[in-house]
């Protein structure tokens, strides 16, 4: 009598499906842990080459000796599905407590472990000892998985090993496939590392309980030996053992270098982002994948494995240099494809799945012979009767192989021989490894598969390098950001390297910039030359290292994170005062390349103070335990992959730990290809951690902010002009004298934190990377933060009444061109104004074109008076003096700002009243900067203009920020929120005036607030 229960039966005549289908949630889950182990620990580590690599190391190699362990010690176990169950348990049960422990260990090491050591070699000995302590019994548990769940599976059925091999390696990569994206894509955006680290946990416990009840079915199933199948008893042993764990061996390395140099080689075409270095990792996966469904069909008809093996290898060699010969068209697809789309957030889906295709074009034919071979491998073991214990030896190899591909590709093949070469030699090891495997069958009727495998090795080597070579300008040409491919026909390319972590070029243009670029994205260009203009770039890379010069007084020690140019170093160690500089930079093909810049950068190679540092930032600090009077950090844009960390909370957490009293901590943020809820997403961890904070703008697209706990940062303490060559450096940007650094103030403290609280957005954190989560999609849409670039040239004196910064006085000049439109409305206000007050012709041609007549309409205007009578006339006369006003009060000192539109000479009618007569006086309280004033004309101006039938919407939005603006003198949330009420429900504000009015309703003046720009 049968005494199952319905459920065990099912569960019985099911058991192939079911355990597929948890090997698929097993490596779903997996690949979770690879990701977000890696930023974990990169986290700790830092993300320096090295470091990347013994992650990986640690990972992999902790699956080598769990598969290796198991290898010799399954024989004993009667019921290898209930050990792959416990081993699915204890590894979601460490998942579920990962977080506490690696939290834990990071106090542990910062606080008290590595302030102790004496040395930087002890240091690093502990973070690497430490680090593999976190992973490493979890990457052993991972490791017994796939040799326990096969073993059992494989007891289980008779005379299909190879089917039972390859339909799991399948469905565990295609799981890890789809993890690789859901990570990314779907956990982390939702519930940070630690939520999606407890998701992949419970996964685990589910497969465990699952497999647990497998295996309570069936009975208990003593390991099979290889006489008991009549299969396995027709072949004799025909090689040794020995060499097939060799090739896997081999296999694995050429795997991981293909990974490594794939990913590479895309990230020029694709962009260096989170979004799609999971996007090729999945497709690689993915190939591996499709290989061994593919082979899993035939596999058990194979009567020699080995062979087949042979041919994978071949083709999988060959299908590289395939892919290199395809590398230059990635950029036009890339081109094609950008170019294609909208820039909305349905196109940046399209621009993900396309990028999909590409990397599936590239690496999906070789990973597909790739997913062959191990099942492959192992076949041809068990069909000699080595027994389950092959499986787990053979995965072990192929791991362990996947190690030393690691180090080989970063540490070696890369760095010396550029990625073609390094790709070649990879497949190079392939095809010599299948002209090895077909020898062992170089007799009838097998005897063309050696010559023809020695054939295809010659003619691929001759191929790729005789007639395929990459266009290394096409490759630096960036396309994934502006879609064109064509800097051919302006640019000379005089540097190009590919790094250990990243490519590295240099291009000069026409007009005499040089540019330094990674991975085909600029970080700076600059002149070499005194015959042309200086470049957008130079005043950012000059000031962010004047203005703490400026504002700290005698700087002794000073770090720069981020080498780029070179040229902010040079410019600091202008300053005598200065007894060291540290740049840490993480890539060394950097400094190398930046050598083009010759004397814009000459200081930071041949000034004994300058000490260059090839490390991550994190470790750099923690290691060093150094303190600084000035800490500048200059990364990347924020979408590059690993740049979200120098921005994150934790980050502002750590920095003040290494300035010294009073030291001051320099950040760049760019503008450009990011919006306002991600600029405030980094505030929010910024402001919490410094006392004091200012803004500036270097050009219109990037800010550079100030931060220091103690004494406030009130103004400069030190005349940087006064450094000769430091004045000489800042003369070539086009600064003189000390106001034209304070004129580039943006904003204070009290400033940013009401930028800060209008989102609601996360704050940018280790955990919950938002940065790198989102950025790219807002540079794919080419977005930029609209309201802290309004700051600076905005429609009333907002500077100047929040006691930020006043307008350049009349007698410094307002040059043409300097990257900065505040200085081109100063520029064009002064014309305004002569022209206004004084009627002098000639400044009518020295402003644009729409304001020329404008200027024209309102003297027109004011000469007839005709507007007094007519209502359609009188409104458009408003708008146009809303317009002049715009372009002139914030950018005229008061006292001139007052004088030509306090009571204007030129604004002079009968009769004159109503709506005109509240403008009037809106613009003369706001040219006085009369907070009291300003409050009661636009409250007059709108109760005027609301009634009437003719609106002037954009002045009527003028109005209301103008009357916001006047009510922050009252420091009164009610007085906001009334005007909110009685005003702005009766209007549709636009983005940027909704933006501004919710900035004035958030303000809140500190007791500490002081005008940083005194002078």
């Amino acid at each position: 009598m049968n005494s199952q229960s319905p459920l065990n039966h099912l569960i019985e005549k099911r058991q192939g499906l079911i355990l597929l289908l948890i090997f698929t949630a097993s490596g779903f889950s997996g690949l979770i842990y690879q990701s977000i182990w890696s930023q974990y620990l990169g986290l700790y580590l830092g993300h320096a080459a090295y470091a990347q690599a013994l992650v990986l190391a640690i990972f992999m190699g902790g699956m080598a000796l769990g598969s290796w362990f198991t290898s010799k010690r399954t024989v004993q176990w009667r019921n290898l599905i209930l050990g792959y169950a416990i081993i699915e348990a204890i590894i979601g049960v460490i998942a579920l407590v990962f977080h506490t422990v690696f939290d834990s260990s990071l106090t542990l090491a910062y606080d008290y472990v590595i302030p102790s050591l004496s040395s930087p070699f002890l240091v690093y000995v502990w973070k690497w000892f430490s680090a593999a302590l976190l992973i490493l019994p979890q990457s052993i548990l991972l490791g017994m998985t796939f040799p326990l769940l096969s073993g059992g599976y494989i007891r289980r059925t008779q005379g299909q090993d190879g089917q039972v091999l390859s339909g799991l390696y399948f469905t565990n990569s295609i799981g890890a496939a789809v993890g690789a994206l859901a990570s990314t894509f779907l956990l982390l955006p939702k519930l940070g590392l630690p939520g999606a680290v407890a998701v992949a946990g419970w996964i685990n416990l589910l497969v465990a309980a699952v497999a647990w009840g497998v295996s309570r079915t069936g009975g208990t199933h003593p390991e099979r030996k290889s006489n008991e199948d009549s299969t396995l008893s027709t072949v004799t042993k025909t090689f040794n053992p020995q060499f097939v764990l060799i090739a896997a061996f081999i296999t694995g390395a050429s795997s991981f270098i293909y990974e490594i140099g794939w990913v590479r080689m895309l990230n020029l075409a694709l962009g260096t982002t989170l979004h799609s270095f999971e996007i090729m990792l999945s497709s690689f996966i993915a190939g591996l994948a499709f290989g061994g469904l593919w082979i899993r069909r035939r596999i058990d008809r194979l009567e020699r494995p080995l062979r087949a093996a042979g041919f994978a290898q071949l083709l999988m060699g060959l299908a590289v240099v395939v892919s290199l010969s395809l590398y230059n068209s990635v950029f036009e697809w890339v081109g094609l494809l950008y170019t294609g789309l909208s820039t909305s957030e349905g196109a940046y889906s399209m621009y993900n799945l396309g990028s999909a295709v590409i990397a599936m074009i590239v690496m999906m034919p070789a990973a597909f012979f790739a997913g062959m071979t191990l099942p492959l491998f192992t076949l041809a073991l068990l069909k000699e009767g080595h027994g389950e214990a092959s499986i787990g030896k053979v995965y072990a190899m192929n791991t362990l192989g996947a190690i030393a591909g690691v180090f080989l590709a970063i540490h070696l093949l890369i760095p010396i021989f550029g990625l073609k070469i390094a790709m070649l030699i990879a497949a190079l090891a392939d095809l010599v490894l299948a002209i090895a495997l077909l020898r062992q069958f170089f007799r009838r009727p097998f005897k063309w598969d050696y010559p023809f495998a020695i054939a295809s090795t010659a003619a691929a080597v001759i191929a790729t390098l005789v007639f395929i070579n990459f266009d290394y300008l096409l490759i630096s040409s960036g396309v994934f950001r502006h879609g064109r491919t064509d800097l051919q026909g302006s640019n000379n390319l005089i540097f190009y390297k590919d790094g250990k972590t990243a490519s590295i070029s240099v291009t000069t243009s026409k007009i005499g910039h040089v540019s330094i670029a990674t991975n085909g994205k600029v970080d700076g260009a600059a002149r070499i030359t005194d015959d042309t203009h200086f470049s957008a770039d130079e005043p950012t890379m000059v000031l962010a290292a004047a203005l703490p010069l400026a504002y700290a007084d005698a700087p002794k020690k000073a770090a720069v994170i981020g080498f780029g140019t070179g040229l902010s170093t040079h410019t600091m160690l202008a300053d005598p005062s200065l007894e060291v500089i540290d740049t840490i930079e993480i890539e060394n093909a950097i400094v190398q390349g930046a050598r083009a810049f010759g004397e814009r950068n000459i200081r930071a190679y041949s000034d004994p103070r300058s000490k260059l540092h090839i490390e991550d930032a994190k470790s750099f600090f923690s290691s060093q335990q150094v303190k600084y009077d000035i800490i500048l950090s200059e990364p990347s844009n924020p979408w590059v992959s690993g740049v979200g960390a120098l921005f994150s909370k934790e980050f502002y957490e750590f920095i003040p730990n290494y300035l010294d009293d009073d030291g001051i901590l320099v950040q760049w943020i760019q503008l450009y290809e990011i919006n306002d809820e991600l600029v405030t997403s980094m505030l929010q961890g910024l402001l919490p951690n410094f006392d004091h904070v200012e803004a500036f703008m270097s050009n219109d697209g990037d800010m550079i902010m100030l931060a220091r706990n103690g004494k406030p940062l009130a103004g400069p303490v030190r005349d940087v002009f006064a450094i000769e060559a430091l004045k000489g450096d800042l003369e070539q940007i086009g600064f003189e004298v000390q106001e034209r650094l304070t004129f580039r103030h943006l904003a204070n403290k009290d400033v940013l934190q009401s930028y800060a609280a209008m989102s609601e957005i996360e704050t940018n954190s280790d955990y919950l990377p938002v940065l790198s989560l989102n950025a790219p999609r807002t540079r794919f849409m080419r977005r930029s933060a609209d309201l802290a670039k309004m700051l600076s040239v905005p429609e009333l004196p907002l500077l100047d009444v929040l006691e930020v910064s006043s307008p350049l006085t009349f007698d410094l000049e307002a040059p043409f061109q300097d990257y900065y439109r505040k200085t081109k409305l100063t520029r064009e206000s002064r014309y305004v104004y002569d022209y206004m007050l004084n009627g002098t012709p000639a400044a009518l041609t020295e402003v644009a074109s729409g304001v020329s007549n404008m200027l024209v309409r309102i003297t027109d205007g004011f000469q007839r008076c005709d507007f007094v009578t007519s209502p359609e006339l009188e409104q458009q006369l408003l708008q146009t003096l809303h317009v002049i006003a715009a372009r002139t009060i914030p950018y005229l000192p008061k006292e001139q700002s007052a004088e030509l539109w306090d009571q204007p000479s030129w604004a002079h009618c009968e009769g004159v009243d109503g709506r005109m007569q509240a403008a009037l006086a809106l613009f003369g309280a706001a040219a006085r900067r009369d907070q009291a004033g300003m409050y009661q004309a636009a409250v007059a101006f709108l109760d005027l203009s609301l009634e009437n039938e003719l609106v002037v919407t954009n002045l009527n939005e003028y109005a209301l920020i103008a009357a916001a603006l006047g009510a922050v003198a009252e420091n009164d949330p009610k007085v906001i929120t009334q005007l909110e009420e009685n005003y702005k429900s009766k209007l549709r504000l636009g983005n940027l005036n909704e933006k501004q009015f919710q900035l004035l309703k958030n303000y809140r003046r500190s007791d500490s607030t002081s005008m940083a720009s005194t002078q």
